[in-house]
């Protein structure tokens, strides 16, 4: 971009601003609305489709067109749905137009499948079709490497088409499935077993069409990889799900800890009930413990499109909480709680906390202990490799059996042994270690398909004066110490009917039911010196936000130290509560700043707030009066732009002829926004608006007004009972200056600066369109330090003047002095032009920038042509500090 110039100084200018947008440096003018608020357009299309989308995110009300390109042999459409509804194709059958609507929305295209459905790679098979889904059972992974290679494939003549690794439903898998990265083969089993591989065409396109169900083990495990291979069943593929046996329903798991810091002992019994609903109750004996109960239910009620959790479980381990529960929240991390979620359709539509169905689902068939992935992490210090590499370890040995049965189910012992010795070669005890062994002794069984049934795991301790290091054994008669121990069984079959059942668990007691409102308190850091709040009163102060607090004044996700103030005492989710709706805005609402859980009092009165669950919108609500009380008095009340210009906080230009509105402000912030305001010449001026509006038209019109010659200057005293001693409205009145309505700004203006000795602005009578708007433009020749020319740059505009308002919009742009690979400089929208007119100095003044957006600062940068950004800067991120350049009009 070109250099600026060096500038008439304008902070010595005593501004008096009329116009569009215009400004001084004191009240800087707005950036222009660069782009319109827009929402995205997501596609979720099926390998063998290619579409055209006419846009990738567009304003409300738009028109948006999807086309369907092409369509691979073995393919057809069946529909197209945006957020879940039908779109009726055009007569061409392959057009879908819909109108943007105020969210963001998913496109899905769907596909009826008429070709072959294979696997294809180092397995082979052709699915057939069982009734809607096609299947192929009994497909034998083998070969001399641990995994198999393979793509699911449509096949119809001589087209192929590969469906994706995003189209395998891991939810509905098991085994050990991985990514190979390879674009032919694009997935693996592990070898050794056996499997059946199914294609849904129906499924979600978000869940996948494909899952694959080991059934059977042949190669069983003699060794860690092959053991690994069994256990860790979701290794690599869409991680966000765990990998779950066919009809997986039962767990009981129990942890025996006797080490000597502490003592554990862990009970926990999961079951998968029908109708989307798991529950797990947890017995917990350890010191930190309060010995109640603790449970984990989990409900997706798809008629509602509502998720539901209780989570109470809290597990402590070597003096540390924890909760084996990842899919908890983090902001209930290892805390207990209870929530309603809205489920959306598709992805989460930017509501707090919302679900889509398929992390429901996800999120009621987790538990704590997941089958096999988490037993495997508890346990997997009896096999993992790794030993060697530990601090101290001088010697491992792992011994792993396997003895088959009749009816292809499998049993597994590991035996293990880790010593350390600061005797070994090569071994060295660090931090806290001391000489000793241990010695793992695990036992489990298996189905036919691979999946564990019952798991017996003893960990002991032997000190170094009770084990042999020559031998690797314990010496005689020692037993050790069991510092820890594992029963676990697993069951398969259909869900569990009906609801949970346990008479210490009852759903409602943990969700609110009622309030107890004349106990409901709000911490008011602007009014904690002022009120007492009292029993049945709720007092907060100007520019308090408004939201249940803990009795630190904090907002927490559980609140636990306000039971008081809700029924039953025993529920968990008052963290989901918050202000909804309230009855009197002017006092007390919500603000775009605010979270989702607190609104904002802005000014003495009272209003009845409703509290209810932001989350869901379901549950109880409460009514609660609350009183808003000023913390500071007033000291004056100031005006700033709406929509028409301001020249300082309490002045303004005014044209003759027009009414103009500002909006209101008080200082300070939290005092009182209380007054009536008077005009002090109403035979010139007079007020339109009502007291304490947020906003004060001005009406210039009269008769008396259109006759003034000369500028003239009338005061608005804001009157008011809340001024703090020595501030009063005789001695902060609003001044506005009215100017004659015979200026406009037709003709000729010359720069004032001689570094613009040729740059001028033509207002002229030409129309541009049947809209009032008349054309204009600005030559602006330019030369170099040395008084070389360097070219012309012409800036065409049209322009309307109105009411003493100047607005005004580019249309054609001619640059000879930028090299034009340096932007779109033939696109007259990627220009700012703004005028605004001085009554002090008879002025008009000019600014004129190019911008564009930056990606690597994620804004738009702005290049001044006319004008500048203070002290000749040319550059800036926004407009806040935009200098104008001034003009005077030529002598007729």
């Amino acid at each position: 971009m070109k250099k600026s110039r060096l500038l008439v100084a304008l902070l010595a200018l005593p501004l008096v601003v009329v116009g569009c947008g215009g400004s001084n440096p004191d009240v800087p003018p707005e950036p222009p609305v660069i782009e319109p608020d827009t929402y995205k357009i997501m596609v979720t299309c099926p390998e063998g489709v290619n579409y055209t989308l006419s846009k990738d995110e567009a304003e409300v009300g738009e028109t948006v067109t999807l086309v369907i390109d092409s369509v691979n042999e073995g393919f057809s459409i069946k529909e197209v749905t945006l957020n879940n509804s039908v779109i009726t194709p055009a007569a061409d059958n392959k057009t879908y137009s819909f109108t943007m609507p105020d969210r963001s929305v998913r496109l899905v295209i769907k596909v009826d499948v008429s070709g072959d459905v294979v696997i294809v790679g180092d397995l082979a098979a052709k699915l057939v079709k069982e009734g809607n889904i096609y299947v192929a059972r009994n497909v034998v992974a083998n070969g001399s490497n641990a995994t198999a290679k393979f793509a699911y494939q449509v096949k119809s003549g001589d087209t192929v088409t590969t469906l994706g690794v995003l189209d395998l439903d891991e939810s509905k898998s098991f085994g050990t499935i991985g990514m190979t990265g390879d674009k032919t083969y694009n997935l693996s089993v592990g070898t050794g077993c056996t499997y059946d591989f199914y294609f849904d065409p129906e499924a979600n396109l978000e869940y996948g069409r494909c899952y694959i169900q080991r059934v059977g083990v042949s190669a069983y495990p003699t060794t860690v990889p092959s053991l690994e291979s069994i256990l860790i069943t979701n290794r690599t593929v869409r991680s966000e799900y765990a990998v779950y046996p066919l009809g997986y329903k039962h767990a009981h798991y129990v942890i025996g800890d006797n080490s000597t810091t502490d003592t554990v002992y862990l009970t926990y019994d999961y079951k998968m009930y029908e109708n989307n609903v798991s529950f797990a109750k947890v017995l917990d004996n350890t010191p930190m413990s309060d010995k109640d109960p603790m449970f984990v239910y989990k409900q997706y009620d798809a008629t509602n499109k509502l998720y539901t959790v209780v989570d109470t479980f809290e597990k402590y381990q070597g003096k540390k909480l924890i909760n084996d529960d990842y899919y908890r929240p983090s902001y209930n991390n290892n805390t207990v709680y209870s929530a309603k979620f809205n489920v959306v359709e598709g992805d989460d539509w930017g509501q707090a906390y919302a679900l889509n169905e398929k992390n429901a689902l996800r999120n009621v068939r987790t538990s704590a202990h997941q089958p096999h992935y988490f037993v495997e992490r508890d346990i997997m210090d009896a096999y993992r490799n790794g030993f060697g590499s530990d601090n101290g370890v001088s010697y491992q040995n792992i011994d792993i059996k396997n003895t088959p049965n009749a009816d292809g189910s499998f049993a597994v012992t590991i035996d293990t042994i880790k010593e350390i010795n600061t005797g070994s070669t090569g071994s060295s005890i660090t931090g806290d270690q001391v000489e000793c062994a241990y010695v793992y002794d695990v036992d489990m069984t298996f189905t036919k398909a691979g999946a564990l049934t019952s798991l017996e795991y003893k960990e002991k301790l032997f000190d170094a004066d009770k084990w042999d290091f020559v031998n690797h054994e314990a010496k005689t008669g020692q037993k050790g110490t069991t510092i820890k121990n594992i029963s676990a069984i697993y069951e398969y079959g259909d869900y569990y009917t009906g609801a949970p059942s346990d008479p210490d668990f009852n759903l409602n007691d943990y969700f609110i039911t009622s309030f107890n409102a004349d106990k409901v308190q709000f911490f008011n850091s602007n009014l904690k010196d002022r009120h007492d709040v009292t029993s049945g009163e709720s007092f907060v102060g100007i520019k308090d936000r408004i939201y249940f607090v803990d009795d630190n004044g904090e907002y927490n996700a559980n609140l636990v130290n306000k039971k008081s103030i809700f029924e039953p005492a025993t529920a968990l989710d008052l963290w989901q509560y918050g202000p909804t709706a309230s009855t009197n805005e002017n006092a007390i609402s919500k603000l775009d700043t605010d979270s989702y859980y607190q609104m904002t009092a802005h000014d003495i009165g009272k209003s009845t707030l409703t509290f209810t669950n932001h989350v869901a919108g379901t549950g109880t609500s409460l009514n609660l009066d609350v009183t808003v009380d000023y913390v500071t008095l007033a000291w004056y009340f100031w005006i700033k732009e709406y929509d028409y210009p301001v020249t300082s906080r309490d002045t303004a230009d005014v044209k003759a002829g027009g009414t103009y509105t500002f909006e209101v402000g008080v200082h300070r912030d939290t005092s009182p926004f209380i007054y009536h305001a008077v005009s002090e010449r109403p035979d010139l001026l007079t007020i339109t608006s009502e007291d304490n509006s947020r906003y004060l038209t001005i009406n210039v019109s009269s008769a008396a007004a259109m006759a003034l010659t000369t500028n003239t200057n009338v005061k608005v005293f804001m009157n008011s009972d809340y001024y703090e001693d020595g501030f009063t409205a005789e001695r902060s009145p609003l001044i506005f200056t009215i100017i004659p309505a015979d200026v406009d700004p037709t003709g000729t203006w010359n720069a004032v600066s001689p570094d613009m000795p040729k740059t001028k602005i033509v207002f002229s009578e030409e129309a541009y369109d049947d809209k009032g708007n008349k054309k204009g433009y600005v030559i602006d020749e330019y030369y170099d330090s040395k008084g070389q020319y360097l070219g012309t740059d012409r800036y065409d505009f049209y322009y309307q003047f109105k009411n003493g308002q100047l607005s005004a919009t580019m249309y054609a742009v001619d640059i000879e002095t930028i090299d034009p690979s340096e932007g779109d400089l033939d696109n007259p929208k990627s220009f700012v032009i703004d005028f605004f007119y001085s009554s002090s100095t008879n002025y008009y003044y000019l600014f004129i920038a190019y911008f564009e957006y930056v990606p690597d600062y994620e804004s738009y940068w702005y290049y001044a042509l006319i004008g500048d950004f203070g002290d000749n800067v040319v550059e800036a991120y926004d407009l806040d500090n935009a200098r104008y350049s001034p003009f005077e009009k030529k002598a007729a």
